[in-house]
């Protein structure tokens, strides 16, 4: 139901477009699993472990991030208005 208010379409063609995605999308997964699996060893690939074996390669990947400046006046890195305490 919810996804038919929020969305315009129900489950069946929620499950058709996943299924699609997965399908266009697993020989890319089989690729990352293996390139894993030889750089770091096959238990890499254990449910528990996978999390600890990719552990800081996204950050190697991604550019840096650059802070975003305060978009209103600020005092010490907080919005100006948060400087005066809770509203009343």
């Amino acid at each position: 139901m919810q996804v038919s208010t929020a969305e315009g379409f129900g489950k069946v063609r929620l499950f058709e477009i996943l299924d699609d995605l997965e399908t266009k999308t697993r020989p890319i997964m089989v690729a990352a699993r293996k390139a894993l699996a030889e750089a770091k060893g096959a238990a890499a690939l254990e449910p528990h472990n996978i999390s600890y074996a990719l552990a800081g390669d996204t950050e190697k990947v991604m550019p840096k991030a650059t802070p975003t400046p305060c978009l209103t006046p600020c005092v010490d890195g907080l919005p100006l208005y948060a400087a005066f305490g809770p509203l009343p």
